[in-house]
């Protein structure tokens, strides 16, 4: 498949109202919280090779490793050495695929949107465009949950791993998701938890609003590039209209 990246141009100064058009939001714990589906699966299928779970803590540093896109298979024996000591790499291979098994039906039943998430995206569709930009591998899940919560007529368009030569903190996904909507990168205002959702915005020359509703502090995700840093979802509402306020 050929992936056509357009070329940008950085700009400068605030954007003006009349030229946002596009929200792209992550999905993973900023439109839906899904840090336990994870937490789950991942320790059931340590279960089944005869391996110890690990804590919330260390599950949380887990992800946070992910961040910089470090694999499963890379990252997980570091954590588990000190418990059980080496673990040859055939059996990190079955912890890793019967992850990817389990976490399907766990992504569907404990994955949940909050409703105060439901009410401001339900809002924010009727006034932008919207589009969902995700590391997951491909958008299954993200369709089935959307279905599941009646947001599915909020969203446009969805791009996962699949649609794009590489993710975020690359801003691939996030021109591509542009593309789809039509819409110009300076246009669009990328939200999202983690420090590459920001990253990935600014490479975009995309404003962007990070969300602390994951493992990420305010700190840290104003320091990877975030114009504005909210609580939760709701607070996006303002926060969009804070950043195209005109001059």
């Amino acid at each position: 498949m050929k992936f056509l990246i357009p070329n940008l141009q950085p700009y400068s100064g605030m954007t003006k109202r009349r030229d946002i058009k596009a929200l792209l939001f992550d999905f993973d714990n900023t439109l839906f919280y899904s840090f336990e589906s994870y937490f789950v699966a991942l320790n059931r299928s340590l279960a089944q090779q005869g391996l110890p779970e690990l804590s919330r803590n260390e599950f949380v540093k887990l992800v946070r490793i992910s961040e910089s896109n470090v694999s499963l298979r890379k990252s997980l024996p570091a954590f588990l050495r000190p418990l059980v000591g080496e673990v040859d790499v055939e059996k990190i291979e079955r912890v890793v695929e019967g992850y990817k098994k389990i976490f399907p039906e766990v992504d569907i039943n404990l994955t949940f949107a909050p409703s105060s998430n439901i009410q401001a995206l339900c809002f924010l569709s009727s006034k932008f465009k919207v589009a969902i930009v995700s590391a997951r591998p491909d958008s299954r899940g993200i369709e089935l949950l959307l279905r599941k919560f009646k947001l599915d007529e909020c969203v446009d368009t969805i791009i996962t791993a699949k649609d794009a030569p590489s993710i975020k903190p690359s801003r691939a996904q996030l021109l591509m998701a542009a593309q789809r909507l039509n819409v110009e990168p300076k246009g669009c205002v990328m939200v999202g938890d983690s420090p590459r959702d920001m990253e990935a915005g600014r490479k975009a020359y995309m404003k962007t609003i990070g969300v602390t509703s994951g493992v990420w502090s305010r700190e840290e995700l104003r320091k990877a590039g975030a114009d504005m840093v909210v609580n939760e979802l709701a607070d996006v509402v303002k926060a969009v209209t804070s950043l195209i306020e005109p001059y």
